[in-house]
């Protein structure tokens, strides 16, 4: 997957999760947390490639960073791979505000059958 994937994939996430539905509408809620949950495994494969465009961006270092002193190294990877690793630290975000979307949804969810549970008693 391109960095470019990534980012769509990103604002495909970002996308579901800003979805409105409110408790007036229960087949939305189900269709919000339907659509998360399909994304759900997208999200972490984000994060692994992520981490791979990481690596590889270091593997391409590794000749000049052998003959650093450990400090210079951190240092100079932080300054060469500012972009993998801001996408790792986005694509870790995401998937823990997707989880925590999925899991309000749920709780709306069953808020509303308990709801329901009380109108039909």
């Amino acid at each position: 997957m391109t960095k470019t994937q990534i980012k769509d994939s990103i604002l495909l996430i970002r996308e579901l999760m800003d979805a409105k539905t409110g408790i007036d509408n229960p087949e939305g809620v189900l269709d919000k947390l339907n659509n998360l949950g399909n994304v759900l495994g997208l999200s972490g494969e984000l994060i692994a490639h992520s981490k791979k465009h990481y690596n590889l961006k270091a593997k391409g270092m590794i000749g000049e960073l052998f003959a650093m002193k450990t400090t210079d190294r951190k240092l100079k990877m932080d300054i060469e791979a500012t972009d993998e690793q801001f996408l790792i630290d986005e694509t870790t975000a995401l998937n823990k505000d997707l989880h925590y979307c999925v899991e309000a949804c749920r709780s709306m969810l069953s808020y509303l059958k308990q709801e329901l549970n009380k109108i039909s008693n």
